[in-house]
């Protein structure tokens, strides 16, 4: 999927807000979940250990929802 080109009738109209999405989700698998450095060394042990991280990242999004503090930071913030 692309964006729409000037010269073509409107189809799928202004991608930005969903490629933005995408890459958070990407940055935040690769920056807080440590993707690149997993250690996995067959494909099953690969899988496992990025669906445990995945795993563990939704329980800590569930639990900041929780008790009252949206978003992806599991650091506390002093208050």
């Amino acid at each position: 999927m692309r964006p729409d080109r000037k010269n073509e009738p409107a189809r799928n109209g202004s991608l930005g807000p969903i490629r933005q999405w995408i890459e958070s989700v990407f940055w935040t698998c690769k920056g807080q979940l440590t993707l690149e450095a997993h250690g996995g060394r067959t494909l099953t042990g690969v899988c496992t250990r990025v669906g445990l991280r995945l795993l563990a990242l939704a329980a800590g999004l569930v639990h900041n929802q929780d008790i009252g503090n949206p978003g992806r930071h599991f650091a506390s913030l002093g208050y």
